[in-house]
C-alpha cells in the first residue's frame, strides 16, 4: 500500500510540473526565427529620396509604397491607391486613395498608426521633386509646374491638386499614358511631414517611416531589422521579423548561409562556381549541397553593357568595338551559370516586348569601321581607357573586352577604381568608357527608353551622355497612345536606333540567383529584384 501511495505521490508531482511548464511555456513563447537576408553592400539610407542603388530599394520597398507598385507578377497594381482614371488626352490623372492605409507607429513623434490622407501624396510628391531626389527626373519631365519649383519661381507645384479627402489629381504637360508606371516605385514611397520634420537628417538612417508591409525597428551594426506592420492594409501572416544583413565577402555569406546564420542571400556569379549547375536554362544546386541550400532562380530587369561617353568616343571606333565583341565568351568568364546574350538595352523579362535588336558579331563590319577611324587618324593607334570597378564582374568583362580587341589593333587601357569613384567619373563626364550594369525599377520598356537614354537623364542614369533631339521626340511620343501593342512596337524602333547608334555596347542580361535555407517557404521576388516577403514563413 505504502509503494502505491509513493507512486501516486510522484505522479501527481509529475503532473503539477507538467502544468507548470506548459502554463509558463504558452505564457513566455520563445521568440520566432527573423528572417535574415545577407547583402553584400552597406545601406547609409533608404529615404525614398536616396534610393539611388539596388540594395537600398530592396529594403526600401519593405518600409515605404507609393501609390502603385509592382508585384510578385510584375504587374502595375495599386499600393496606397485603389485605383486610378485618366482624362482623355491623357494629361490628367486622378487618383483614389485605399481605405484602412496607415502609416506605421514611429518613436520619434510618440504616435500610433494614422491614417494616410491626401494632404500626405501631396507633400510626398512635392518632396520628390527636391533637386538631390533620386526619383526628381522622371517626374519632374511630365508633371505641370516641377520645374517652376525647382527654380524656385514657385513654391508650390501646380500640377498636384487634392480633389477630396480620398482623390489626387496629376495634371502633366505632355500626354502620359503610362503615368501609373512611372511612379511605381518604392522610390515614389508615401512619407509624413510630421516625421521627416522630427527627424531631419536622421531619416533614412536612424528614423524611416512608411506605409509598407513591414516597419524599421533599429540600425545594429551590419544589421537593418525591421518587423511585421500588423495593420498593414494588404495582410500578410508571414514571419514577424525580417534583417538585412551587410557580408561583403561572398565566401563568408555563403558559409553564413550554410551555417543557418543567414536565411537567404542574393548570389553573385562567383558564388556560383562548383554550388549551381546550369542544364539549358534550367538551373539546380548541385546534389552535395542539397541539404543546406535551395535556390530560386528568376529573370530580372537588368543590362550588362560597355558605356561609351558618346560625345568624346569617336563614333567608328565605337561602331568597330560594337561589332568586334562575342558576348558569349564574356558570358562565359564572367556570368556562365546565369548570363543570356543581349544585344539591346530592353530586359527580356519585359512582357509582351518583342526585340528588333540582333545579337550578331560581324568582324568584317569591325574592321571596316576600324578603316574609317584610321583615315580620319593616320598614324594614330586606336585606343581607349576602360573604367571597370569591383561590383557585378566588371573587371573580368574588361580583361575579356581588352583581349577580345587587341587581334583588331584597338588597345584597351583598364583601369581599376572603386563603385563609389566610377560613379563621380560618370557625375563629372571623366571617362572615355566603362563596365557597369543597370538594375532598372521600372517594367515598361518606354519608361526605361525614356529614364536612361534621353537628354534629360544626363549624367544619372543616362551615363552615356547619349542626346540626340530626334531620340528624345520619338520616345515622347511612346507615351501618346493607349495602344499598347502600337506603343511596344514603336519603342523596338526606338530601341534599335539607340543600339545602332553605339551609345555603348550591351552585352548580356542575367537571372537573378536567390540562394536560401530549405526550410523557408513563401518568399517571392518581382524582376525588379524586389523580395515580396508578406506570405514568407518557415516550415
Amino acid at each position: 500500500m505504502k509503494k502505491v501511495t509513493a507512486i501516486l505521490s510522484v505522479a501527481i508531482v509529475v503532473g503539477i510540473a507538467a502544468f507548470f511548464l506548459a502554463r509558463n511555456s504558452a505564457g513566455s513563447a520563445a521568440p520566432e526565427r527573423p528572417l535574415i537576408i545577407g547583402f553584400e553592400n552597406d545601406v547609409p539610407t533608404f529615404d525614398p529620396l536616396a534610393l539611388g542603388n539596388v540594395f537600398a530599394l530592396r529594403v526600401g520597398s519593405q518600409v515605404f509604397e507609393g501609390l502603385t507598385r509592382l508585384d510578385e507578377n510584375n504587374r502595375i497594381v495599386g499600393g496606397v491607391a485603389e485605383s486610378w482614371v485618366s482624362s482623355p488626352d491623357l494629361k490628367t490623372w486622378t487618383f483614389k486613395l485605399r481605405d484602412g492605409v496607415k502609416f506605421h507607429p514611429n518613436s520619434t513623434l510618440q504616435e500610433s498608426a494614422r491614417t494616410v490622407t491626401a494632404e500626405d501624396i501631396i507633400y510626398s510628391f512635392t518632396r520628390m521633386l527636391s533637386k538631390a531626389a533620386v526619383p526628381a527626373g522622371p517626374l519632374a519631365s511630365v508633371l505641370k509646374g516641377a520645374k517652376e519649383y525647382q527654380d524656385g519661381s514657385a513654391k508650390s507645384v501646380s500640377g498636384l491638386r487634392v480633389v477630396s479627402p480620398k482623390e489626387i489629381e496629376f495634371t502633366l504637360i505632355r500626354p502620359d499614358a503610362l503615368f501609373p508606371g512611372r511612379i511605381a516605385s518604392p522610390a515614389y514611397g508615401i512619407v509624413s511631414k510630421a516625421v521627416i520634420d522630427a527627424a531631419g537628417t536622421n531619416f533614412g538612417q536612424s528614423v524611416a517611416v512608411g506605409t509598407g508591409p513591414f516597419q524599421f525597428v533599429e540600425r545594429r551594426g551590419n544589421d537593418l531589422v525591421l518587423k511585421r506592420f500588423k495593420e498593414y492594409w494588404g495582410g500578410g501572416a508571414g514571419v514577424d521579423s525580417v534583417v538585412f544583413r551587410t557580408v561583403k565577402e561572398d565566401a563568408v555569406r555563403l558559409a553564413e548561409l550554410k551555417a543557418g546564420r543567414l536565411s537567404a542571400t542574393y548570389a553573385t556569379a562567383p558564388m556560383l562556381d562548383g554550388l549551381v549547375e546550369r542544364n539549358g536554362d534550367s538551373l539546380r544546386v548541385k546534389e552535395s549541397e542539397a541539404k543546406s541550400i535551395a535556390i530560386q532562380a528568376y529573370p530580372v530587369f537588368n543590362t550588362y553593357f560597355l558605356a561609351f561617353n558618346f560625345p568624346k568616343v569617336d563614333p567608328d571606333l565605337r561602331q568597330a568595338i560594337a561589332y568586334a565583341l562575342d558576348r558569349n565568351e564574356i558570358i562565359a568568364a564572367a556570368f556562365p551559370v546565369s548570363g543570356i546574350p543581349a544585344a539591346g538595352p530592353i530586359p527580356l523579362a519585359c512582357a509582351s516586348y518583342q526585340t528588333k535588336v540582333k545579337d550578331t558579331r560581324d568582324l568584317d563590319a569591325a574592321k571596316a569601321s576600324l578603316n574609317a577611324y584610321k583615315s580620319k587618324h593616320p598614324g594614330v593607334t586606336p585606343r581607349i581607357k576602360l573604367l571597370t570597378c569591383e561590383v557585378a564582374q566588371s573587371i573580368p568583362i574588361g580583361e575579356v573586352i581588352q583581349s577580345e580587341l587587341k587581334p583588331l589593333g584597338i588597345e584597351v587601357d583598364l583601369e581599376q577604381q572603386s563603385f563609389n569613384a566610377v560613379i563621380g567619373n560618370i557625375q563629372k563626364g571623366d571617362f572615355e568608357s566603362l563596365v557597369i550594369f543597370f538594375e532598372y525599377q521600372y517594367s515598361l520598356p518606354q519608361l526605361i527608353l525614356e529614364n536612361f537614354f534621353t537628354s534629360p537623364a544626363v549624367p544619372l542614369p543616362n551615363v552615356f551622355y547619349y542626346q540626340k533631339p530626334e531620340n528624345d521626340a520619338a520616345v515622347a511620343a511612346l507615351f501618346s497612345t493607349r495602344d499598347e501593342r502600337s506603343s511596344l512596337d514603336q519603342a523596338a524602333v526606338v530601341e534599335k536606333a539607340i543600339v545602332d547608334d553605339a551609345p555603348g555596347v550591351f552585352l548580356f542580361q542575367t537571372r537573378q540567383v536567390i540562394l536560401l535555407s530549405p526550410d523557408l517557404e513563401g518568399v517571392r521576388f518581382n524582376a525588379a529584384n524586389f523580395p515580396i516577403l508578406t506570405k514568407a514563413k518557415w516550415k
